[in-house]
């Protein structure tokens, strides 16, 4: 994307992107093979400042004109227009394990489609999947695979993302926290698990942050939680499709102290959610994993947090907690792992 000025990390607005798409398409120093035309209509096209078509967040009618141009004129540069393309995907045998035509006559065309993990025999050092696409058009392939390390590491693993987990021991006195460093633990402490996720660009496409969960914690979810354990109020608000909130703005007091700086509670919510919810507003509370998202992520560090209770005595490992992309899996990282004791 173009960046909003020279050396800032964020981007600039889609209207200006979308433009340079469309400047881009009709110079000639660019050829319909170019990269740099591919990587930037991906972008306008997944609304990479967190505006797209699907997202509660809306465009003006100037952007979304020049968006639509600028998207069909990259469809005509690539021939996608009238598509006639055969895709073939072959194992290490060369044996054909997916085969697709994609044409403009198909009345509905696959755009996922899944293979057996089986159908690749082993995928070592000496193995390989290849892709082959002849004809007419385009498409765009993702082989995506959960990453599961084989031991745990003593550092964070960093794919595009830098993870933290912080954990604090909550008195129940008067709510104050301290940090835990390894110390001794007893059931029946409330623990208070902070997710840090630091990036170096603006995201967009989702961003999900999943926390396992050690075997003696079990997460308290404070839209069901009675017991005074977590004092702030759960959200409040009206769900609409796809996740999310919308605002009940008669609950909004600009005099707050919790209203956001810039006057816009649109974005933070801030009398609606909790102020740990800022960043990710949709949070998920199971037995074995705290889940949190958001569909858009600004170049810099981010928060979620939850409260939990310690449940069982012995020795613990704490996993990893993971943060990625949603749209691009392999833009992910882990956080350190710990060991925990409960007396």
């Amino acid at each position: 994307y173009l960046s909003a000025r020279g050396g800032s990390p964020h981007a600039q607005s889609m209207l200006g992107n979308s433009v340079a798409l469309l400047a881009f398409e009709k110079t000639a120093k660019y050829s319909r093979d170019d990269q740099l035309i591919e990587k930037m209509a991906n972008y306008v096209a997944s609304g990479g400042d967190g505006s797209s078509v699907q997202s509660y967040y809306s465009f003006s009618q100037r952007s979304a004109v020049f968006l639509l141009v600028g998207l069909t004129f990259y469809d005509q540069l690539r021939g996608s227009t009238d598509p006639n393309l055969l895709l073939q995907v072959r194992n290490a045998n060369a044996q054909v394990v997916l085969e697709h035509r994609f044409q403009s006559s198909t009345e509905e065309p696959k755009t996922a489609l899944g293979i057996p993990f089986e159908r690749f025999n082993r995928l070592d050092q000496t193995s390989a999947v290849s892709f082959t696409a002849t004809g007419r058009g385009e498409t765009s392939i993702v082989l995506g695979m959960t990453f599961e390390p084989n031991r745990l590491n003593t550092l964070p693993v960093y794919f595009g993302l830098y993870v933290e987990k912080i954990i604090t021991i909550v008195n129940s006195a008067d709510d104050s926290e301290t940090l835990w460093e390894g110390q001794l633990l007893a059931p029946g402490q409330v623990v208070k698990v902070t997710l840090q996720v630091t990036t170096a660009d603006d995201l967009s496409g989702g961003i999900t942050v999943e926390d396992p969960l050690a075997a003696c914690i079990e997460p308290i979810d404070p839209n069901v939680d009675d017991s005074g354990l977590v004092t702030e109020p759960p959200p409040i608000g009206i769900g609409i499709g796809g996740g999310g909130f919308s605002p009940d703005y008669s609950k909004i007091d600009p005099s707050s102290s919790k209203f956001h700086p810039s006057g816009m509670p649109f974005r933070y919510f801030p009398d609606i959610l909790p102020w740990w919810r800022w960043d990710f507003p949709k949070q998920e509370y199971r037995k074995d994993m705290v889940t949190c998202f958001t569909e858009f992520l600004s170049a810099g560090t981010h928060q979620c947090s939850y409260r939990a209770i310690i449940v069982s005595s012995g020795r613990f490992t704490v996993p990893p907690t993971k943060a990625f992309v949603v749209q691009q899996p392999e833009v992910m990282g882990l956080s350190t792992p710990e060991e925990m004791e409960v007396l």
